[in-house]
């Protein structure tokens, strides 16, 4: 987990992702700042994510002498079994736009879990390369420009030992003050610490030959995280439960290890701390960990009992649980922690999710004894969401408080189904004053039915309050069509200054007394207008639900032409909703003849869904090959008496064609087959007249 923070940590920002042109800029005049609010003079109001040339989640950051450093790695997962790993460098400058001076190409296969920046400008991190099997720990070193150091292990790669046979994996470090890196990993179920020298060597003086193994199983996920404390370093680990019935639970652990890289007996059992959390059925899952000032750590994470709770800890220099640090006031609107980060002041910063569900980054910040710091943000948090057209769930993975107390926070969000993405975000600190904040669609999407009458979208006023801002909605057509479907109402929404309260855009619904219609979508949408607002969610999606709302649309589709040959299929479909048990008749019929033309048992059929049921029935019908030449038939099938409160839908009925394929053999130059026919056919005529006679 990095560094301690640097007495000239400024708002500069710098990140380490790849080498490309990054559409950001700066878009209002900088502000003073209040404490929680979006910086108005970084990025699109505090925010950067308009990464295209990146697909991965960045994980770590770091900074120093006013720059922050900032890494990930890219995903691209060809089979469930394999993906292509590649970490990702770059720089971006104090207002957000990339640095063109830094060029760091991209590392095959080789992923970036941790960094740390140099005091010469020079940038450390951590990750696992790939391409190798097994897999190795890996740290590597670049230059100010962004190119690997020559002058660091192997073409700047250090490779750290492992068994023959064992994958290991980077995950964490610290950067020591003499410039020697301790790096934390999994070697298999181990966990391993090593240290290193600034040429990349390891350092014998630490463990053995370099490197320390705890020889215990721990969980593989979450990695091990690493800060230095108490003299030496404390780890997070996530021992495996004892016992028959629990093989696969974890408890969350720190593991204080000495500077010459031992266990620390005075800590703990053995080096071990006792729970960090209360013990849950499940187990517990630390995803983050900070060092205050006096040595404590404070832990966030989450429990697994008969629900997810989000909490966070301190453990005091014995390893014991601070029963004096209660944070849930704090913790309880979040569903987790994702990141947290120390202030010089040994504030505490919380970031996760919000477990009221709804969308964006919820971030906290507590007072050194736990207590919620009422002056940051709105009554001691902030929600910072991103400007995309779609409500997105981003995840800080890393944060750092700097020492006038602005938060720089870096991580990733789904855009879609198809890609993660990266993005950084920073807070205002401790300063007078505040930012204007963004406007955002609270949900992305919204239902109605046609008897509703309108549909109301909330729109919420989130990272910052400061000065009168406005922006304009707009609802317009997808599917729906404006003027018939809904009113395409447009407007402006106002927040005085210091209002941060919701807003409502309504669009009326309208009705028609047509056929059954099936789900309709429109959009409302968002404009930004005055007074400095950004924009997050900036698009809502309306849908009017089908009329056949719950129970479902059915509807048939057939064969359009048959021959005597063939056979006819029928298939009925369970549409749009599932709810409840349906059924629905059909009916055969048309100038056709069941028993000459086709063959069925009956007339009707009744087709039953149960609830839930949506997989189309079917029915066929073969037909009878007479070899007579006849003119051209019809089967007709209708869907009808539906229930359950299922409707019929379009079509309801469908004609079948049934196209005679016997030929008459007539004149016209038929040729001596025709001849033939035409002579036997007589001969059998008479025959049948003979029989009818004697009979």
């Amino acid at each position: 987990m990095k560094t301690t923070k640097h007495a000239g940590d400024t708002a500069r920002i710098r990140i380490v992702a790849p080498t490309a042109a990054l559409a950001t800029g700066l878009v209002t005049p900088l502000a003073l700042g209040g404490p929680g609010d979006l910086d108005p003079a970084f990025g699109k109001l505090g925010r950067v994510n308009d990464l295209p040339i990146l697909q991965g989640p960045a994980w770590s950051l770091d900074t120093r002498d006013g720059d922050i450093l900032f890494g990930g790695v890219e995903d691209y997962c060809y089979y469930y079994y394999y993906c292509d790993d590649t970490g990702f460098t770059s720089r971006l400058n104090a207002d957000g736009g990339l640095d063109a001076a830094f060029a760091a190409a991209k590392l095959d296969r080789i992923d970036v879990r941790d960094v740390a920046m140099l005091p010469d400008g020079k940038a450390v991190a951590i990750g696992t390369d790939r391409k190798v099997f097994p897999s190795e720990m890996v740290v590597f070193r670049l230059n100010a420009d962004g190119s690997l150091d020559d002058g660091f292990g192997n073409s700047g790669i250090a490779r750290i030992p492992a068994p023959a046979g064992i994958n290991a994996i980077g995950s964490s470090l610290v950067l020591e003050p003499d410039g020697r890196i301790t790096a934390a990993g999994l070697q298999g179920e181990k966990l391993v610490l090593a240290r290193l020298l600034q040429t990349g060597a390891l350092d014998t003086g630490f463990g053995t030959g370099g490197t320390f193994v705890w020889d215990a199983a721990i969980a593989q996920y979450p990695w091990p995280k690493l800060v230095r404390a108490g003299g030496g370093y404390r780890v997070l680990t996530h021992p495996r439960r004892t016992g028959p019935e629990t093989p696969q639970v974890f408890d969350c652990r720190v593991l204080a290890v000495t500077a010459a890289g031992a266990p620390d007996a005075s800590y703990g059992s053995a080096g071990v701390s006792g729970d960090v959390v209360q013990p849950a059925a499940n187990g517990s899952n630390c995803t983050a960990i900070g060092a205050q000032r006096d040595g404590r750590v404070i832990v966030g994470g989450s429990r697994y009992g008969d629900s997810v709770q989000a909490f966070a800890a301190r453990l005091l220099s014995t390893g014991a649980a601070d029963p004096l640090f209660r944070t849930d006031p704090a913790t309880g609107a979040l569903s987790d922690v994702t990141a947290l980060a120390i202030g010089a002041d040994d504030s505490i910063a919380l970031a996760g999710h919000d477990k009221s569900g709804v969308p964006g980054a919820l971030v906290v910040r507590l007072q050194a004894d736990g207590l919620l710091d009422l002056v940051f943000g709105r009554s001691g948090s902030t929600t910072l969401d991103l400007e995309t057209d779609m409500d997105v769930w981003p995840t800080v993975n890393d944060m750092q408080v700097l020492a006038d107390g602005t938060i720089v926070m870096a991580g990733g969000y789904w855009l879609g189904w198809s890609s993660s993405l990266p993005f950084v975000a920073r807070l205002l600190g401790n300063a007078s004053g505040g930012g204007p904040g963004v406007a955002d669609i609270v949900a992305g999407d919204y239902e109605v039915r046609e008897v509703d009458g309108s549909v109301s979208v909330n729109v919420r006023r989130i990272g910052g309050r400061t000065g009168a801002v406005s922006v304009q909605y707009q609802a317009v057509s997808n599917s729906a069509t404006a003027g018939t479907d809904f009113g395409a109402v447009t407007g402006q929404l106002t927040w005085a200054d210091g209002d941060d309260s919701d807003k409502v855009v309504t669009v009326p619904v309208l009705t028609d007394s047509g056929p059954a219609e099936r789900p309709e979508e429109f959009s409302v949408r968002l404009a930004a207008s005055g007074g400095g607002v950004g924009l997050a969610t900036r698009t809502a999606r309306g849908t009017i639900l089908g009329d056949s709302y719950p129970a479902g649309l059915l509807s048939l589709t057939a064969t359009t032409a048959v021959t005597e040959a063939g056979s006819i299929g029928v298939f009925v479909n369970r549409q749009d909703y599932g709810a409840g048990a349906v059924s629905a008749e059909l009916t055969i019929g048309g100038t056709a003849i069941n028993g000459e033309d086709y063959s069925l048992p009956q007339q009707t059929y009744v087709f039953s869904w149960a609830d839930g049921d949506m997989s189309a029935k079917n029915l066929w019908i073969p037909m009878i090959n007479d070899r007579r030449k006849e003119a051209e038939e019809t089967i007709t099938v209708s869907l009808s008496k539906p229930t359950g409160g299922a409707l019929i839908g379009t079509p309801s009925s469908a004609t079948v064609r049934v196209l005679d394929d016997d030929d008459s053999g007539g004149g016209g130059g038929g040729g001596h087959a025709g001849g033939l026919f035409a002579l036997l056919s007589g001969l059998a005529g008479v025959l049948r007249l003979r029989r009818r006679a004697s009979g």
